[in-house]
């Protein structure tokens, strides 16, 4: 493992001229020192003799570990093999799916089990998900700019899939390649070329750059460039500080472009949109493998959805949406919702045995510990509880535990309600060591349950949020919808291109906040109500007048202009206010 070092940021708000020239030198030799040091989580460096041989090393915290002290370049630069392992939950979720429908025998055409090599390839069904924009939890497109350019661009083959994941990058939207792409595959932009000698390594991608093979091939075509100073011009471009690694192969470049006979105008617009997308350009052999990883996602969700959720909730955390959004979506999708339950619940989240429901795991209860739920599914295996004393006698759990549980509503199936399992929670609990023996004379607990009212729905959702992160009952803007309605607010779902130019009003829970660097300072948020969710533009102006309240509030009424580009739809705010929930939210903010 290597140190990931980070450039220190440029001078943005200070004057080099004000400063003292002491100040200015200092600075000046400061600004390409690394910002700090960090351990790249999943970097792995080889050698063929001792590393010790080679390069300063030292202990990591963690035991076992031991920390190269160069970067990434300097590693190559040594020639050491420098591995990046990725750690990604989809494919844990994807093991855990495919295995459940092993489990349930599900199997393919060929009689095997499903698994990632034996998928149907470019299946219609998939490609209808992926143009719909109906991704939440599928990976890499589930992001708000993958749900607004998927409508665009309309998957319709596995390559198209590649460029989708290669497109919205920092090194397409910096280098100014979404919009023309998006208007040449839609046909409202001819394809066209900078020079002849680009369209062999172009043609593929409508005269756009999106990959780093494709630079390389730039390299020999125009400039002359053999395949090592391809890769060498590569590399010097996705360094931290590419100017000084560049001046020499600048020049080699020119002078190739020269010979070749391409006019200066044109060199420097080739050279510029080279620069533009190259430090953060994605291999095409990567976007080939992540495209992959979205067709067997989507393919899940298309046709086994509650194996598809299950999984993904037994794999938290990961993706860009909370388990409250997933479970929302599920719901969206017919799904039936199944909470936490002593007798029929697994660990982790599990599909219903018909396949249209979904069954939450215990571990989905908060507070609740490994231990505890081990100690539940060991005692079941000899006979379902039937009741809580049942329970309470084969399953030893302190009172803390016997209290999450019914806070919980796990011990509906033995015919007791939350309130009063937290009631009997204390009388049934194992023993424990009391800190006053013996007790406190009329301090007994009551052995008589009281004749507790039932929860109204206000509070099942409440109590939902509060002990599982996740409404059952229903997402939790539909408590409102009544008075949403007579308000003229519209739900997510009630939104069409035919309202496109009006000024609408929208309401639902923050899901996230985004202030994307490129986007000189719009900020992107998502909106989720029970039908599902609309994608908000804060303008500057719009962002600075409501920041404080947008920031505070974890469900607004927001009212705009609403937008719509080939099917992707999206409110421009021009006024923020607070919708205030009685269950505790959180957003995931990316800012």
């Amino acid at each position: 493992m290597g140190y990931d070092a980070k450039p220190a940021a440029k001078w943005s708000r200070l004057d080099r001229n004000s400063l003292p020239e002491n100040v200015q030198k200092i600075a000046g030799q400061l600004q390409k020192l690394p910002r700090h040091l960090g351990i790249h989580c999943g970097g792995m460096v080889l050698s063929d003799k001792p590393l010790t041989e080679v390069a300063a090393i030292n202990w990591a915290n963690m035991p076992g570990r031991t920390v190269v002290q160069w970067d990434k370049d300097s590693c190559a630069e040594a020639g050491l093999v420098k591995i990046d392992l990725l750690s990604l939950g989809m494919m844990g979720a994807l093991r855990t799916a495919f295995e459940t429908l092993e489990a349930r025998g599900e199997k393919s055409p060929s009689g095997k089990p499903w698994r990632l090599h034996n998928l149907p390839p470019e299946d219609p069904r998939v490609y209808q998900l992926l143009q719909a924009a109906d991704t939440v939890g599928v990976f890499q497109v589930e992001s708000r700019a993958q749900m607004s350019t998927l409508p665009r661009l309309k998957p319709k083959c596995f390559y198209d899939l590649v460029v989708e994941v290669a497109l919205i990058r920092p090194g397409p939207i910096q280098g100014q390649a979404v919009n023309p792409y998006l208007a040449r595959r839609l046909g409202r932009e001819k394809v066209t070329y900078l020079h002849p000698l680009l369209k062999p390594a172009l043609e593929r991608t409508l005269g756009v750059p999106l990959f780093q093979e494709q630079l390389m091939r730039i390299a020999k075509d125009v400039a002359g460039f053999n395949g090592s100073q391809s890769d060498n011009l590569r590399r010097a471009m996705g360094r931290k500080n590419p100017g000084e690694h560049l001046a020499d192969l600048r020049a080699e470049f020119f002078k190739g472009m020269e010979k070749n006979q391409i006019p200066p105008p044109v060199q420097e617009k080739i050279w510029a949109q080279m620069s533009g997308f190259a430090e953060f350009g994605f291999p095409e052999s990567h976007a080939f493998s992540f495209a992959y990883l979205v067709y067997a996602s989507a393919w899940l969700k298309a046709y086994y959805p509650a194996v598809f959720y299950a999984a993904i909730l037994a794999n938290q955390p990961m993706g860009f949406y909370s388990p409250q959004s997933l479970i929302s979506d599920a719901r969206r999708h017919g799904l039936k919702i199944l909470r936490p339950d002593v007798n029929t619940s697994q660990k982790d989240s599990i599909p219903g045995t018909d396949l249209a429901s979904l069954n939450l795991g215990l571990a989905e209860i908060r507070g609740i510990r490994p231990p505890w739920i081990e100690s539940i599914l060991s005692a079941r295996t000899t006979a379902p509880f039937k009741t809580l004393e049942d329970f309470t006698s084969r399953v030893h759990l302190p009172t803390a535990a016997l209290e999450v549980l019914a806070g919980a509503g796990a011990l509906s199936s033995l015919g007791v309600t939350r309130r009063e399992g937290l009631w009997r929670a204390p009388l049934l609990a194992a023993p424990q060591k009391r800190f006053y023996q013996p007790e406190l004379p009329g301090l007994a607990l009551s052995e008589t349950t009281p004749n507790f009212a039932p929860l109204s729905t206000g509070e099942q959702v409440k109590w939902d949020s509060l002990a599982l992160g996740i409404s059952l009952w229903g997402y939790p803007t539909k408590l409102f919808r009544p008075e949403l309605n007579r308000r003229g607010i519209l739900p997510a779902a009630r939104l069409r291109p035919q309202l496109a130019g009006k000024r609408i009003r929208c309401a639902g829970i923050v899901t996230h906040r985004q202030r994307p660097h490129t986007a000189k300072g719009v900020v992107f948020l998502s909106l989720e109500d029970e039908t599902g969710i609309v994608n908000v533009i804060c303008q500057v102006g719009c962002w600075q007048h409501y920041r404080r309240l947008a920031l505070s509030q974890n469900a607004l009424i927001v009212r705009g202009v609403l937008q719509a580009k080939d099917g992707a739809l999206a409110l421009l705010a021009d006024k923020i206010e607070p919708l205030n929930l009685p269950v505790p939210t959180k957003s995931r903010d990316f800012r």
